[in-house]
Protein backbone atom coordinates (compact mmCIF):
# COMPACT_ATOMS: atom_id res chain seq x y z
CA UNK A 1 0.00 0.00 0.00
CA UNK A 2 1.15 3.44 -1.05
CA UNK A 3 0.34 6.02 1.74
CA UNK A 4 0.13 9.67 0.72
CA UNK A 5 3.04 11.97 2.22
CA UNK A 6 1.96 15.07 3.77
CA UNK A 7 3.50 18.19 2.50
CA UNK A 8 6.05 19.86 4.19
CA UNK A 9 6.11 23.20 3.78
CA UNK A 10 9.22 24.79 2.76
CA UNK A 11 11.51 26.75 5.31
CA UNK A 12 10.32 29.84 6.44
CA UNK A 13 7.09 29.54 4.54
CA UNK A 14 5.12 29.57 8.00
CA UNK A 15 6.06 33.30 9.23
CA UNK A 16 5.20 34.57 5.38
CA UNK A 17 1.71 33.05 6.09
CA UNK A 18 1.38 34.25 9.34
CA UNK A 19 2.55 37.95 8.27
CA UNK A 20 -0.38 40.60 8.07
CA UNK A 21 -2.31 40.61 4.78
CA UNK A 22 -1.98 44.01 2.94
CA UNK A 23 -5.40 45.95 2.12
CA UNK A 24 -5.48 45.37 -1.46
CA UNK A 25 -7.04 48.77 -1.81
CA UNK A 26 -4.40 50.83 -0.05
CA UNK A 27 -1.91 52.99 -1.52
CA UNK A 28 1.61 52.85 -1.90
CA UNK A 29 3.33 54.28 1.17
CA UNK A 30 0.24 55.07 3.50
CA UNK A 31 1.67 53.06 6.08
CA UNK A 32 3.75 55.64 7.03
CA UNK A 33 1.05 58.45 6.41
CA UNK A 34 1.01 58.97 10.46
CA UNK A 35 4.29 59.46 10.62
CA UNK A 36 4.12 61.85 7.73
CA UNK A 37 1.51 64.18 9.06
CA UNK A 38 3.40 63.93 12.13
CA UNK A 39 6.36 65.55 10.56
CA UNK A 40 4.62 67.83 8.21
CA UNK A 41 2.80 69.27 11.19
CA UNK A 42 6.23 69.68 13.38
CA UNK A 43 7.08 71.70 10.47
CA UNK A 44 4.74 73.46 9.78
CA UNK A 45 4.43 74.87 13.54
CA UNK A 46 8.09 75.27 13.35
CA UNK A 47 7.98 77.39 10.29
CA UNK A 48 4.94 79.97 11.95
CA UNK A 49 7.06 80.12 15.13
CA UNK A 50 10.23 81.03 13.00
CA UNK A 51 7.79 83.46 11.32
CA UNK A 52 6.41 85.00 14.39
CA UNK A 53 9.70 85.51 15.80
CA UNK A 54 10.32 87.61 12.33
CA UNK A 55 7.48 89.52 12.61
CA UNK A 56 8.00 90.50 16.57
CA UNK A 57 11.53 91.45 15.65
CA UNK A 58 10.15 93.87 12.47
CA UNK A 59 7.81 95.27 14.79
CA UNK A 60 9.97 96.35 17.60
CA UNK A 61 13.11 97.46 15.18
CA UNK A 62 11.47 99.40 13.33
CA UNK A 63 9.62 101.15 16.15
CA UNK A 64 6.02 100.43 14.60
CA UNK A 65 5.11 99.74 18.43
CA UNK A 66 5.79 102.38 19.71
CA UNK A 67 4.26 104.40 16.73
CA UNK A 68 0.42 102.88 16.84
CA UNK A 69 1.14 104.03 20.43
CA UNK A 70 1.91 107.28 19.56
CA UNK A 71 -1.16 107.44 17.58
CA UNK A 72 -3.11 105.92 20.30
CA UNK A 73 -2.22 108.47 23.00
CA UNK A 74 -3.66 111.09 20.58
CA UNK A 75 -6.58 110.04 20.63
CA UNK A 76 -8.30 112.57 23.23
CA UNK A 77 -7.85 115.01 20.49
CA UNK A 78 -9.65 113.65 17.36
CA UNK A 79 -12.68 115.12 18.62
CA UNK A 80 -11.38 118.58 18.68
CA UNK A 81 -10.44 117.80 14.51
CA UNK A 82 -13.22 116.30 13.32
CA UNK A 83 -15.51 119.36 14.73
CA UNK A 84 -14.79 122.20 12.66
CA UNK A 85 -17.23 124.46 14.33
CA UNK A 86 -17.08 123.43 18.36
CA UNK A 87 -15.37 125.85 20.74
CA UNK A 88 -12.54 123.35 21.07
CA UNK A 89 -12.50 122.76 17.31
CA UNK A 90 -8.87 122.62 15.66
CA UNK A 91 -6.55 121.16 12.79
CA UNK A 92 -4.53 118.30 13.25
CA UNK A 93 -0.60 119.40 14.12
CA UNK A 94 -0.02 116.87 10.49
CA UNK A 95 -0.91 115.83 7.35
CA UNK A 96 -3.83 113.94 8.02
CA UNK A 97 -7.21 114.43 5.83
CA UNK A 98 -11.46 113.47 5.93
CA UNK A 99 -10.99 111.95 9.71
CA UNK A 100 -13.92 110.21 11.05
CA UNK A 101 -14.34 108.55 14.08
CA UNK A 102 -17.26 106.61 16.18
CA UNK A 103 -17.11 104.84 20.19
CA UNK A 104 -18.95 101.86 21.35
CA UNK A 105 -19.04 98.94 23.94
CA UNK A 106 -18.46 95.26 23.74
CA UNK A 107 -17.85 93.00 26.74
CA UNK A 108 -16.95 95.48 29.06
CA UNK A 109 -14.48 96.66 26.46
CA UNK A 110 -14.13 100.78 25.38
CA UNK A 111 -13.59 100.91 21.37
CA UNK A 112 -12.79 103.66 19.50
CA UNK A 113 -12.51 103.61 15.85
CA UNK A 114 -10.97 106.47 13.89
CA UNK A 115 -10.68 106.75 10.29
CA UNK A 116 -8.39 109.13 8.52
CA UNK A 117 -6.60 110.16 4.77
CA UNK A 118 -2.54 110.28 4.82
CA UNK A 119 -0.59 109.95 2.56
CA UNK A 120 -2.47 109.22 -0.54
CA UNK A 121 -4.16 105.59 1.89
CA UNK A 122 -7.08 105.61 4.13
CA UNK A 123 -6.79 104.01 7.44
CA UNK A 124 -9.11 102.34 10.23
CA UNK A 125 -7.33 102.81 13.26
CA UNK A 126 -9.29 100.97 16.18
CA UNK A 127 -8.52 100.88 19.57
CA UNK A 128 -10.33 98.01 21.67
CA UNK A 129 -9.10 98.83 25.64
CA UNK A 130 -10.79 96.34 28.45
CA UNK A 131 -12.38 98.71 31.44
CA UNK A 132 -10.90 97.81 34.74
CA UNK A 133 -10.68 99.15 38.46
CA UNK A 134 -7.93 101.52 39.05
CA UNK A 135 -4.81 100.89 39.81
CA UNK A 136 -5.17 97.24 37.66
CA UNK A 137 -3.72 96.90 34.51
CA UNK A 138 -5.72 97.52 31.12
CA UNK A 139 -5.42 95.33 28.61
CA UNK A 140 -6.31 95.53 24.60
CA UNK A 141 -5.21 95.93 21.12
CA UNK A 142 -4.65 98.30 18.89
CA UNK A 143 -6.08 97.23 14.79
CA UNK A 144 -4.72 98.88 11.89
CA UNK A 145 -6.56 98.81 8.22
CA UNK A 146 -5.05 100.10 5.30
CA UNK A 147 -7.55 100.51 2.50
CA UNK A 148 -9.85 98.02 4.02
CA UNK A 149 -7.22 95.31 4.61
CA UNK A 150 -6.10 94.44 8.08
CA UNK A 151 -2.15 94.80 8.58
CA UNK A 152 -1.62 94.42 12.21
CA UNK A 153 -3.07 93.66 15.29
CA UNK A 154 -1.35 94.79 18.09
CA UNK A 155 -2.25 93.26 21.98
CA UNK A 156 -0.76 96.03 24.04
CA UNK A 157 -1.05 96.87 28.09
CA UNK A 158 -1.84 99.95 30.11
CA UNK A 159 1.64 100.57 32.08
CA UNK A 160 0.85 103.43 33.88
CA UNK A 161 -0.70 106.84 34.09
CA UNK A 162 0.67 110.49 34.01
CA UNK A 163 0.20 113.22 36.14
CA UNK A 164 -2.48 114.76 33.74
CA UNK A 165 -4.59 111.50 33.91
CA UNK A 166 -3.39 109.80 30.56
CA UNK A 167 -2.99 106.70 30.21
CA UNK A 168 0.65 104.82 28.95
CA UNK A 169 0.72 101.76 26.95
CA UNK A 170 3.28 99.09 26.04
CA UNK A 171 3.60 96.64 23.46
CA UNK A 172 2.50 92.82 24.08
CA UNK A 173 2.46 90.59 20.98
CA UNK A 174 0.82 90.38 17.66
CA UNK A 175 -2.44 88.52 16.48
CA UNK A 176 -1.56 89.55 12.63
CA UNK A 177 0.70 90.97 10.96
CA UNK A 178 1.98 92.18 7.09
CA UNK A 179 5.24 93.48 6.14
CA UNK A 180 3.95 96.07 3.54
CA UNK A 181 4.36 99.59 2.60
CA UNK A 182 2.20 100.84 5.07
CA UNK A 183 4.71 100.64 7.80
CA UNK A 184 6.42 103.31 6.64
CA UNK A 185 3.80 106.09 6.16
CA UNK A 186 2.27 105.22 10.23
CA UNK A 187 5.95 105.21 11.37
CA UNK A 188 6.49 108.76 9.52
CA UNK A 189 2.70 110.17 10.76
CA UNK A 190 3.69 109.26 14.93
CA UNK A 191 6.96 110.67 14.16
CA UNK A 192 5.09 113.87 12.86
CA UNK A 193 3.18 113.48 16.26
CA UNK A 194 6.02 113.24 18.02
CA UNK A 195 7.38 116.17 17.02
CA UNK A 196 4.72 118.51 17.16
CA UNK A 197 3.45 117.25 20.70
CA UNK A 198 7.37 118.37 21.57
CA UNK A 199 7.55 121.69 19.85
CA UNK A 200 4.13 122.19 21.88
CA UNK A 201 5.63 121.09 24.94
CA UNK A 202 8.71 123.45 24.55
CA UNK A 203 6.24 126.72 23.54
CA UNK A 204 4.49 126.11 26.79
CA UNK A 205 7.51 125.95 28.94
CA UNK A 206 9.06 128.96 27.62
CA UNK A 207 6.05 131.01 28.03
CA UNK A 208 6.95 130.26 31.80
CA UNK A 209 10.56 130.82 31.39
CA UNK A 210 11.24 127.45 31.37
CA UNK A 211 13.06 124.70 29.15
CA UNK A 212 13.11 121.45 29.39
CA UNK A 213 12.55 117.63 27.29
CA UNK A 214 9.62 116.29 27.91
Amino acid sequence: MIRNRKKVPPKGALARTTAKPQDPLAKPGTENSSEQLQNEHAASLGNAMALVRQSLSIVKSKGIDMSLIEILNTERHWPAWIDKTGPRASDPPFNVSDITAEDSAQDNDTIRRVSFSYSGERYDFVSRVKKSDPGEYMPGTITLHENGERVICMEIVQIGTDNQGRDHFSFRGLSAFKFDTWIENIVRMAAEIKLQREKMYQETLAESGMTQSP
